[in-house]
């Protein structure tokens, strides 16, 4: 019995040692000491700025380290590393540090330039890490991101109107950009009932909708605003006609009189019943459609028929060689009596206040040299403005004199040489023509 238990005594024991080993050899094979890799910087970036990744290894006594660094190459772009030796680019770089003595941190600075706008990536993979004494440890992978905007390109969400004109009638409630839905009545005898929107960021677009011809009762009118980045936003303005015989309160003319052109765009009456008529342009309270056809119209000499835009629309205009005058020929809605206007294009304003007839048009050359030599004359033999005389055509229209115009154009100063020069030549012409 002795023997027998001392035998199965000594097979337990045996069994324990060997499993005992076999842990301590797994250990030194499965479970190797792990460190802590952490990955910090990225957020969001302006377009051309400078973006730094931390990489850094903490948790043992280090000796060395790899890792791989992956990052989108479209976005950003490798500029440097401090702190490693860096190798690579074009969406991949590996890096590697070491330190012989010891330390208790590997660190690392990555830095980018971000270059396009877009959201990024940047994944740093260790592929091997030892501790001082050359054993291998695990730190596995970390990622961050980076999103790079740019200001300068940022797209406008404003989808507001700065102000509301209305043809007839007052607005309920008084007009404020953050109201969007308003009444107004008018009497029996409004049949029409037009709108001028006027957008408060330039990117944005107006449309206009709703009949503008008024039934006896409730009408409606509405004023959609799209910004640039595609939010809308619908102002409603619900028209309450009156009833025959009876009568609405008379209209406010702070809201009803008619904008310059300058400062707001022409009603969009696409939803309306009545075909457009053409292309309106209010000048000093008066309406004027825009000559479309400009073959019906004498092109002055020297000018060439161009084009130009107009609240969201192609126009034609006639240039002088220089580019310097740019003229649209406008005609009066009710009169059909039409003028040569100075256009702006980069105001979409047509000059309130100067308009030429055609015969001042085509005597402009004449008259350069009548204002050199005899007196400051007008084409028309009109006094030159600020004698004190009334410049004015038939219809009341400002006539633009010559000195005026050459300032307007080329500036104080330029115009002042070029009138000199002009002067002197045709007085060498009228010299020669002496002799």
């Amino acid at each position: 019995m002795d023997r027998t238990f001392a035998g199965k005594a000594a097979a337990v024991l045996m069994a324990v040692l060997m499993v005992l080993a076999m842990c301590s050899i797994f250990a030194d094979t499965a479970y190797a000491a792990e460190a802590t890799m952490s990955l910090s910087g990225g957020g969001t970036a302006e377009k051309g700025d400078t973006v730094t990744i931390t990489l850094k290894y903490t948790g043992a006594t280090f000796g060395s380290a790899t890792a791989k660094i992956t990052y989108d190459s479209d976005v950003l772009e490798y500029s440097s590393c401090s702190g490693a030796e860096a190798n690579g680019s074009g969406g991949t770089v590996i890096v590697t540090m070491a330190n012989g003595s010891g330390t208790d941190n590997l660190t690392c600075k990555l830095t980018f330039k971000a270059k396009k706008v877009g959201k990024a990536t940047v994944k740093a993979s260790t592929t091997d890490i030892y501790n001082i004494d050359l054993e291998e440890l695990s730190a596995g992978s970390k990622s961050t991101t980076v999103t790079v905007e740019d200001s300068s390109d940022a797209v406008s969400t404003n989808a507001n109107l700065s102000e509301l004109y209305i043809s007839a009638g007052k607005l309920s409630p008084a007009f404020s950009k953050n109201v969007t839905s308003y009444t107004v009545k008018v009497d029996n005898d409004v049949t029409e009932f037009l709108i001028t929107a006027v957008k408060e960021d330039s990117k944005a677009t107006t449309k206009v909708t709703g009949s503008k011809e008024m039934k006896v009762g409730e009408n409606t009118r509405k004023v959609t605003v799209t910004a640039e980045s595609g939010k809308t936003k619908t102002y409603t303005i619900t028209i309450i006609r009156a009833e025959a015989g009876s009568s609405s309160q008379k209209p406010d003319s702070s809201q009803t009189q008619k904008p310059d052109s300058s400062q707001t765009q022409k009603p969009d009456n696409s939803g309306d019943k009545e075909e457009p008529k053409g292309i309106e342009a209010v000048v000093n309270d008066v309406t004027y459609l825009v000559e479309e056809d400009l073959a019906k119209v004498e092109i002055p000499e020297t000018f060439s028929v161009s084009a130009a835009d107009y609240n969201d629309k192609q126009i034609p205009v006639v240039q002088s060689k220089d580019g310097n005058i740019v003229l649209a020929f406008l005609k009066e809605q009710e009169s059909g009596e039409g003028k040569w206007f100075y256009y702006n294009e980069s105001k979409d304003q047509f000059l309130s206040k100067k308009a030429l007839s055609l015969d001042t048009v085509f005597a402009y050359g004449e008259a350069m040299a009548e204002e050199a030599g005899d007196g400051m004359k007008q084409p028309d033999g009109t006094e030159n403005p600020g004698d004190g005389t009334d410049n004015t055509d038939a219809s009341g229209n400002e006539l633009l004199g010559t000195t005026e115009l050459m300032l307007m154009i080329f500036g104080a100063t330029l115009g002042l040489l070029l009138l000199v020069v002009i002067c002197l030549q045709i007085g060498i012409i009228r010299d020669n023509k002496r002799k």
